[in-house]
């Protein structure tokens, strides 16, 4: 018998923390080596199986979080450029950081949601994170050009002040994942490797 054709019961049959940079390792480790198919055996340690529901539920909570924050974003977006100003100091440039700092958040919250971020590693659009600031920026001079119905003045000082909030999202996002290659999308038959396997917690 060949010496390697027994494997800890908690190993999948290529087990490898093929996880994206970022994620969490344990729950990385969960969704690779736990075979839920195999009828037989024991699976993950108990104490793994529990940390690691535990942490799903974390990452859920965030992400919802996220999520909540982007479309509230959004909607603050759409009152303030069609409704009432902001309360802002009277002085007549502070509107641009509004447009700014809004657009920057938005840009940014959505990135974190959708495509990747700490802890959790790729989302649901690990490879959408210039089309979704490409989104945010139309989005943002839309509601520009749409402000003059409303009574609002349409400004290209605003416009410009949106793309320097879109950029400054992009790019802060960006230096947080420290330039994480994203997941492959599901199906694409490629495969990530890792030299090391997970050192297992008594």
């Amino acid at each position: 018998m060949a010496s390697n054709s027994r494997r800890p019961a908690f190993y999948s049959r290529d087990c490898r923390p093929l996880r994206p940079a970022g994620e969490d390792p344990i729950l990385a480790v969960s969704a690779t080596c736990w075979a839920p198919s195999s009828p037989t055996g024991p699976k993950l340690p108990y104490s793994w199986r529990v940390q690691a529901k535990d942490r799903r539920t974390a990452s859920w909570l965030v992400d919802t979080g996220l999520w909540v924050a982007s479309l509230a974003l959004l909607a603050l977006s759409f009152v303030f450029s069609w409704g009432p100003p902001p309360p802002s100091p009277d002085v007549g440039w502070f509107d641009k950081v509004w447009h700014f700092l809004g657009y920057g958040a938005l840009c940014g919250t959505l990135l974190l949601a959708a495509v990747w971020r700490p802890g959790r590693g790729p989302g649901r659009f690990p490879r959408a994170g210039l089309l979704i600031a490409g989104l945010v920026l139309l989005v943002a001079w839309l509601t520009e050009a749409l402000q003059a119905p409303f009574g609002r003045d349409v400004q290209l000082t605003d416009a410009l002040a949106d793309l320097a909030g879109v950029l400054s999202g992009l790019m802060g996002w960006r230096a947080i994942s420290g330039g994480a290659a994203p997941a492959s999308p599901p199906g694409s038959g490629r495969r990530r490797s890792h030299t090391t396997r997970p050192s297992i917690p008594e």
